[in-house]
């Protein structure tokens, strides 16, 4: 990272460990995390939380709006992928960098009140145009909290536990999924998906108030304070890093995955094997709530553990999860029972998250403090921006194509194409672990 447009590593609060260096933004880093470090994870664990239920909560309800608005599977893709996604991703980049100028906290706290807000007035959708616009809606006040509550880490905790705080603040993402499809499944069979989605919106209300009177706003450090370079140049130098340039590339192929998996697995379930919205809730929300722990988890604990013999293991094992997560959601889909379907399904939705706490510490620690929310609005931006933007609607689009051949089968097949790009995603990440030593060291070189 040699430029004469942003100082260097080094000159920005360098910090290393074993042969991986980490660029701390706070104007005191710190060498042990305090209660304090912990109390405000646990925040942004729950802002996460709450984010990724009101995200997911329409996929466990997608069968009772299709009917109630009379949508195709094409309009539920463009729903719950592009016009989420895009809005997400589009509006991403700009907060992120309110957020490295004018504070972090400040954007999580506006974020959470928004999206929640709109969550709960998604349930008074009564057309395809209304429900799409909530969720537009609810992606724009997503868009700044991840970057912004991922940008606070390092801040909070020193390099040796930054994988393991990376890992748990993710490790929100299943206990979220399951909140949304176990939660909203059952409101759903009990009343109705309006009272839903209107029920699941007051929690992040109340946090939004928490929040706002207990997250205090690290100071920067001198050497991170002043003026940040202009957006062009500050995208063309994280571009140029080749370690996140293939991360992001990997983002996007996984992301495609994820997103058409995520969207249509609910309704292929109660579709293919005949459950209510309340059963498929509780037992897949649960499957899928353990393996994202152990993703989220493992990954942190690989990265920690052995990080400092080598630097690139974390990459190495998101490439092997990736990896092993093509063939077992292509067997799941062709599972003859329920409980096969469940315990194939565990490594591909292990690997949703398994990338967290690798890559957190590597992206905060290859840019400048300054760019720290945008680098992880970019790295995010690819993932749903591009992947899983284009992944729903794919399915969506490929499962409506086939109903007319295929009929019932139709949904398995467009789910079983896109699946088979999880072994682009391996490549991908370990084409990354090939160039992380190098960027590393260009990361802690002076500037020229």
């Amino acid at each position: 990272m040699v430029t004469s447009d942003i100082p260097s590593a080094a000159g920005a609060g360098l910090m290393t460990t074993g042969d991986a260096p980490f660029v701390s933004g706070a104007a005191t880093p710190i060498s042990k995390p305090t209660w304090y470090s912990y109390y405000v994870l646990g925040l942004l664990v729950l802002v996460y939380m709450f984010s990724q239920v009101d995200r997911k909560l329409p996929l466990i309800l997608i069968e009772s709006v299709k009917h109630d608005l009379k949508l195709s599977d094409t309009q539920i893709g463009l729903a719950t992928g592009i016009v989420f996604t895009l809005v997400y991703s589009v509006f991403g980049i700009p907060v992120s960098r309110v957020a490295d100028r004018y504070g972090r906290k400040a954007v999580i706290c506006w974020s959470l009140l928004v999206w929640s807000s709109i969550t709960g007035l998604n349930g008074l959708a009564t057309n395809f145009w209304q429900f799409a616009m909530a969720r537009g809606g609810v992606a724009i006040g997503e868009s700044g909290a991840t970057p912004s509550a991922q940008s606070l880490l390092p801040d909070f905790f020193p390099p040796r536990r930054l994988a393991m705080a990376g890992g748990i603040f993710m490790a929100a993402s299943p206990i979220g999924y399951l909140v949304a499809v176990a939660g909203g499944g059952m409101l759903n069979d009990l009343a109705s998906w309006r009272v839903a989605m209107m029920v699941m919106a007051v929690p992040g209300l109340l946090l939004t108030v928490l929040a706002a009177l207990t997250i205090r706003e690290p100071k920067r450090a001198k050497a991170v304070v002043g003026e940040i370079p202009p957006l062009w140049t500050s995208l063309l130098i994280l571009w140029r890093i080749k370690t996140f340039r293939y991360m992001n590339f990997a983002a996007m192929a996984s992301g495609c995955a994820v997103g058409a998996l995520g969207s249509f697995t609910p309704a292929y379930i109660m579709r293919h094997f005949g459950y209510t919205s309340g059963h498929t809730g509780v037992s897949y929300g649960l499957l899928a709530a353990a393996a994202g722990l152990f993703g989220c988890l493992s990954g942190g604990v690989v990265a920690d553990r052995l990080g400092d013999r080598n630097v690139r293991a974390g990459l190495w094992y998101v490439a092997a999860i990736a990896a092993l997560s093509a063939p077992a959601s292509i067997g799941a889909l062709f599972s003859p029972s329920y409980g096969l379907f469940l315990a194939l399904m565990f490594i591909p939705e292990a690997s949703i998250t398994a990338w967290s706490g690798p890559s957190t510490p590597i992206v905060m620690t290859l840019v400048d403090p300054r760019m720290r929310a945008l680098a992880s609005s970019v790295y995010l931006f690819s993932f749903m921006g591009v992947g899983f933007s284009i992944g729903p609607v794919l399915a969506g689009a490929f499962s409506d194509l086939l109903r007319p051949t295929l009929h019932a089968d139709s949904l398995k097949w467009a789910l079983v194409g896109i699946a088979s790009l999880r072994i682009l995603t391996a490549i991908y990440y370990a084409i990354a672990a090939s160039k992380l030593k190098g960027d590393l060291a260009r990361a802690a070189a002076p500037a020229a």
